[in-house]
């Protein structure tokens, strides 16, 4: 079965703003803007969600 382009895009971008939020959020707590707990929390979700996309395109783009 082909992957439908706009499911496997939609994983890409997940894994890109996840990605990207995870190197805001670091930044933010360098620069003093976030607590270690927050720090610790937002990381969490935003690897959660790139690992999630990442897991998905590994397998072609597909829910686990």
């Amino acid at each position: 079965a082909v992957e439908a382009p706009s499911e496997r895009d939609g994983w890409e971008r997940q894994k890109r703003q996840a990605l990207a939020a995870i190197k805001e959020t670091e930044l933010d707590h360098q620069m003093g803007k976030l607590s270690d707990d927050d720090f610790d929390r937002m990381r969490e979700r935003f690897e959660r969600q790139a690992l999630e996309a990442m897991g998905a395109l590994e397998r072609g783009g597909r829910r686990g």
